[in-house]
């Protein structure tokens, strides 16, 4: 079904722009959340020019952990990728700061931010983002200059 709502967006957005090329990508977390629709499955596979490209996030990442380990969505996905929650809670803040000080634009950094904090918040639903604020304050990995009013973490 995905790849067929892919085609029908793909198909809309190609009727309101003739003049240029659309092209589709299709994000999955790894190959066993691929449906795997045929005819789309084995064309992405057999065709390099294929205007549809399948991406799988698991194998994306590692990737990048073997040729740029400090890439920040590797940092942006460290709550997906560490089980062990100790050694989560003691490199989130290492993890957050990668993706402060990454050369980033500012929209993307906002997203890689938003998305670490969401992969936090669901590892560790005991605590609130303010918690989680709170200790990377402590760490040094807020900018000192915000007040913790700012950011929501003090009265």
């Amino acid at each position: 079904a995905i790849y067929h709502r892919l085609l029908v967006d793909m198909g809309l957005l190609g009727e309101r722009r003739l003049e240029q090329p659309v092209r589709g990508l299709l994000l999955f977390l790894s190959p066993e959340h691929d449906p795997q629709t045929e005819p789309w499955h084995s064309t992405i596979a057999r065709d390099p020019q294929c205007p549809i490209r399948r991406v799988y996030l698991i194998e994306v990442l590692e990737q990048l952990r073997q040729t740029q380990p400090e890439h920040p969505l590797l940092a942006t996905f460290l709550p997906y990728l560490v089980e062990d929650r100790e050694c989560l809670r003691e490199q989130a803040p290492l993890a957050y700061g990668q993706i402060q000080q990454a050369p980033l634009p500012e929209q993307a950094r906002s997203h890689c931010l938003d998305v670490f904090q969401s992969w936090l918040l669901a590892r560790f639903k005991d605590q609130t983002l303010g918690d989680f604020q709170k200790q990377l304050y402590r760490a040094g990995r807020l900018d000192q200059d915000i007040p913790l009013r700012q950011i929501g973490v003090a009265q």
